[in-house]
C-alpha cells in the first residue's frame, strides 16, 4: 500500500472514530503539520521528511514508518528524548559521558 493511500484510510479511521465529519484541516492540525503538507502527502506528491513522519506516527502510531519501508525508531530512545528537557544539566552530563566514549 502506497503512503498516500494508508493516510487516507487513517483519516477515515480518525474521522469516524469522532463520531461526525471532520476536515482536511482539522486532521493535519491534529497531526500537528501544516494543512499544504497533508494535501501533498494525500496526493501521493510528496513524501513526508523525518519530522513530519515523527509527528504523524505519533498520532498514528508506527505502522507509518513501515508503510514508507523506514525503520522505526528505538521506543527507548524516543522516550529519552521525550524527557530529554525534563532532565538537570547535570543528568544531561552524565548521559553524554556515558555515551561519548562510544562514538
Amino acid at each position: 500500500m502506497k503512503f498516500n493511500q494508508w493516510l487516507e484510510q487513517q483519516y477515515l479511521t480518525w474521522e469516524a472514530q469522532t463520531g461526525h465529519r471532520q476536515t482536511l484541516q482539522k486532521f493535519a492540525e491534529y497531526l500537528g503539520i501544516s494543512n499544504s503538507l497533508l494535501s501533498h502527502y494525500l496526493s501521493g506528491s510528496r513524501q513526508p521528511s523525518k519530522e513530519s513522519l515523527e509527528k504523524i506516527a505519533d498520532k498514528l502510531g508506527d505502522e507509518a514508518y513501515d508503510v514508507l519501508d523506514h525503520p522505526r525508531p528505538d521506543p527507548l530512545l524516543r522516550d529519552i528524548i521525550s524527557k530529554w528537557g525534563k532532565l538537570s544539566d547535570d543528568q544531561k552530563r552524565e548521559i553524554r559521558e556515558i555515551v561519548e566514549p562510544l562514538h
